[in-house]
């Protein structure tokens, strides 16, 4: 022992304090903790989310396909019994719910639906060229047309926009 600590004293007094002072600092660490415990739990939950929406982009992707290839069909009514038109007028209209619904739910978590027209000048930080073509109407470096539609979370691009890029004009 130290001479310094002999000639001390104990004082009950201090030694209390020192030992409040003790679970006070043990009990701030306990509580920043819990709360980075709880805003790591946030942030996973968060992300979770995002790659469960992700994924459902990809079925709205597939039926906003298959809703424009019903529609591009020019069917003759002479040759399709009455039901049979009426039905498929029924099951476009049922897809267009359901992708109305999908969008709805992307952007109640926050999510944007990104989309493009043709035209539109090609951003490489929010699409993705799937091909390239020469196209005599649409300029360089201008989308020709979209795929699948892109994600976008706050500011951030979660899924690029799938597009066909135009390299412009033949040149002959």
């Amino acid at each position: 022992m130290k001479k310094e600590e002999e000639q001390q004293p104990v004082d009950g007094k201090q030694e209390i304090a020192d030992w409040e002072n003790v679970a006070k600092r043990a009990l701030a660490d306990l509580d920043n903790y819990k709360k980075q415990q709880d805003k790591m739990k946030g942030e996973m939950t968060q992300f979770m989310n995002i790659v469960l929406l992700h994924k459902f982009l990809s079925v709205s992707d597939d039926l906003t396909r298959m809703l424009d290839s019903v529609k591009s069909k020019k069917l003759d009514p002479k040759t399709i019994p009455q039901e049979v038109m009426q039905c498929q007028m029924d099951v476009m209209k049922g897809v267009e719910m359901t992708l109305t619904k999908i969008n709805t739910i992307f952007e109640g978590e926050g999510l944007k639906k990104v989309d493009v027209k043709p035209g539109d000048k090609f951003d490489p930080s929010a699409m993705e060229a799937i091909s390239y073509e020469e196209h005599a109407e649409i300029k360089e470096d201008r989308v020709i047309k979209q795929f699948e539609a892109g994600l976008k979370y706050k500011d951030k691009i979660i899924k690029p926009v799938k597009v066909r890029v135009s390299k412009g004009e033949k040149n002959e």
